[in-house]
């Protein structure tokens, strides 16, 4: 039986393929990224035989199944080939130019070394990345031992992307010298920041240490770190290896498709649900590094309000503790550093998109589920003329659990408009801001409270024609002016439903320069479910393969895929220069496009041009907004500026050079005047009697009349 995975942040399920026999009516949802677990694949009694098998399930799964199948061919050799090294050595760091002359031999052999079931590729790679590791394991402790110069020049190449391999073996320990003393220069830098902070506002508590203390300190630090760090990496198995080689070849596919092992339940509700406990971060691992991928509405992570969507999990501490290196950990391991009871501090090292560093402390909790659900409130400006409507909808939401029909964004954004309506609003904000996507289903109900009857999104297999979804529902809920927000991380769903209300002109949609960009759906396949069997096996081959199996187009005929939607009226953003989104990742699949839908447009079209001009004009004038463009060719600069100096006075100038722009943000949050938010008058009267639903009403008020985004968008549909 093949079963089809829905995400949403925090939970999952799955149909029967049998239910999905009218593809219009089935429940989607749309997954952003994918968690990479690599854990034992095969049982103490590995054999080459298990190991032909599981790749020949692997490989029969995604060419039969999946959207987009590949040839065994010499070019997706050539795929395969780098894809393994890049899995194995990212940063460059224990490969050698000696060493991929010996790999290129098999460049564009290793299709024909999976069809003949062969592994000389993979064992040559398996056993010189083993013999690598066990060299520089033998080389750290004696680097370490002694005092460092903190004063000698010296810089690293951190993008290795701009990094060759190094010659041979003595330019590789030369070069992981380097990474040593960049990791304890660092971790100085950070301490000396926190005592800097500690003497400004008289805070006793941190014990102020000479220069040398800290080098000593950061330098066993760094010590323990790799002791632990290359601990790991040495008791990976062969099996670990095997896996790692078979998500190499998947993951050429596209960036969503995967191969993952079978887990211990709560491994497998970790890796299927995103959702780390006690932070609320959804991440992912790829290329040895753990990224964040979205922040969970309502968790300690996202009132905390630094971790950011595409941070890099460099180090994780306890309270007071030392950092625990968690580049190349893997993901169960590194849970284990994240985790913890409610109230406790983790103190997480980020590197942030622009290349800076960040030490960002946050109390564990857990997800107050009411900032999960879509809120209302009514804004208010005194620049603006009568009041407006404010929708905050953080996912596309439903409870898949309860099979009487559970909480869903679509009804509570119905109840949300109703009691807008009751407070005399005739215009709304729908904010879809960093909103990663969910129920698909939903997509095209909500499509139909703004829209009468007609086509919403069309959804296309690899085979045939796309087939059309559409609002079946007479009538609108709500026919007055309409804006929506959208930003670079408006993924998925939100995607869908701002490209159907963009191509029916019933909203001006507002935003970044457009949003993520991902227009594809995923399935899960249980390998054990197929008939796959080898000569004296007594087990099939285990574990599951994700793979992308449907498109996403618009109504317009266009794909949300790659492009995303560009919003009809642009705003500045701070990462509107750096790559982000779909496009950033590795084997991206194509944005192409299919034919119209047939559909009327809204008959009171709103002058797009006319909003455009005005709008345009305020914001040339708005210091926030020069600010942010400002930052914005800052941020570039600095992920361009990739080398890092290692000496420590230079490292502490780039650093200083590299603050978080959101910083100088929050200055800019106190100078907005004449702007307030009030609660609809329905809420006021729920929340009287529960001081918590109170209390989150308080803190979502607050956080409103802090946004010049939202401010620009009530001057916009003010004039719609």
């Amino acid at each position: 039986m093949i079963k089809l995975f829905m995400w949403k942040e925090g939970f999952c399920q799955y149909f029967n393929t049998s239910i999905i026999t009218s593809l219009k009516r089935f429940l989607l949802f749309i997954p952003l990224y994918s968690i990479f677990v690599v854990s034992s694949c095969f049982s103490p009694q590995d054999d080459e035989s298990k190991r032909k098998a599981l790749m020949k399930a692997v490989l029969q799964t995604l060419n039969s199944e999946h959207y987009q199948p590949m040839e065994l061919n010499d070019q997706n050799s050539v795929k395969f080939y780098g894809s393994y090294l890049k899995v194995l050595d990212y940063q460059k760091r224990f490969f050698t130019q000696q060493d991929i002359a010996a790999f290129s031999v098999y460049e564009k052999q290793v299709d024909d070394q999976i069809r003949d079931e062969k592994f000389e590729f993979y064992n040559l790679v398996s056993s010189t990345y083993k013999k690598r590791l066990a060299t520089i394991n033998r080389a750290y402790e004696a680097y370490l031992s002694k005092p460092l110069d903190l004063n000698a020049p010296g810089s690293i190449e951190t993008d290795a992307d701009k990094r060759k391999y190094p010659a041979d073996t003595t330019a590789m320990l030369k070069e992981w010298q380097d990474y040593f003393r960049y990791q304890v220069v660092s971790s100085i830098a950070i301490d000396l920041d926190i005592q800097d902070k500690a003497k400004s506002r008289k805070d006793t508590v941190v014990k102020i240490k000479t220069l040398a203390e800290l080098e000593t300190s950061a330098r066993e630090k760094t010590l323990k770190n790799n002791r632990d760090y290359f601990k790991r990496l040495s008791e990976t198995s062969e099996e670990d290896l095997f896996a790692d080689f078979l998500n190499a070849i998947a993951r050429t596919y596209d960036p969503h498709t995967d191969y993952e092992t079978p887990k211990e339940k709560e491994n497998f509700d970790i890796a299927f649900t995103g959702q780390f406990e006690g932070i609320g971060a959804t991440l992912s691992q790829r290329d040895g590094f753990i990224k964040v991928t979205n922040i969970i509405p309502g968790s300690a992570s996202w009132r905390q309000g630094q971790l950011k969507v595409d941070d890099v999990f460099l180090k994780v501490a306890q309270a007071e503790g030392d950092p625990v290196d968690v580049v190349n950990m893997k993901v169960d391991d590194a849970i284990k550093l994240i985790r913890g009871k409610k109230g406790t501090t983790v103190k997480l090292t980020v590197r942030k998109p622009d290349g800076s560093i960040l030490v960002i402390p946050i109390v564990r909790d857990v997800v107050i589920l009411e900032e999960t659900y879509a809120k209302s409130a009514i804004l208010k400006h005194d620049k603006v003329k009568g009041s407006i409507g404010y929708i905050n909808l953080p996912s596309f939401y439903a409870d898949f659990s309860n099979s009487r029909g559970g909480r869903n964004c679509y009804e509570d954004i119905k109840k949300e408009i109703n009691k807008l309506k009751a407070d005399g609003i005739s215009r709304i904000i729908l904010d879809l801001r960093s909103n990663g996507g969910g129920s698909l289903q939903d997509v095209v109900k909500i499509g139909g409270l703004f829209v009468d009857q007609g086509p919403v999104v069309q959804v296309k297999t690899k085979e045939g024609s796309p087939y059309i979804l559409d609002d079946p529902n007479p009538g609108v809920d709500f026919d007055g002016k309409l804006v929506i927000m959208t930003n670079f991380f408006s993924a998925s769903a939100s995607e869908i439903l701002a490209a159907a209300l963009q191509d029916y002109k019933r909203a001006v949609v507002v935003g970044s320069t457009q949003t993520y960009g991902k227009g594809t759906v995923q399935k899960m396949t249980d390998l054990s479910h197929f008939g796959f069997t080898v000569a004296n096996l007594s087990e099939r081959p285990s574990g599951t393969v994700k793979l992308t199996t449907q498109k996403f187009y618009r109504i317009n005929g266009g794909a949300t895929q790659l492009r995303g939607v560009t919003p009809d009226i642009i705003l500045p953003d701070v990462y509107e220069k750096l790559e982000v989104g779909e496009k950033e990742l590795d084997f991206v699949m194509n944005w192409d496009q299919t034919t119209t839908s047939p559909f009327e447009t809204w008959s009171k079209k709103p002058d797009v041009a006319r909003l455009k001009l005005k709008s345009k004009e305020r914001v040339s004038k708005n210091p926030y907004f020069r600010y942010v463009e400002q930052e914005a060719v800052k941020l570039k600069q600095r992920q361009d500026a990739s080398i890092y100096a290692l000496d420590l006075k230079g490292y502490q100038a780039q650093q200083a050079a590299a603050k978080d722009p959101e910083d100088k943000a929050k200055e800019f949050s106190k100078n907005i005047t004449g702007f307030n938010a009030e609660s609809v008058t329905a809420n006021i009267e729920i929340n009287k009697s529960n001081p918590a639903k109170e209390e989150v009403e308080k803190g979502f008020i607050q956080r409103i009349t802090k946004d010049y985004y939202l401010e620009e968008a009530m001057y916009i549909l003010a004039e719609m």
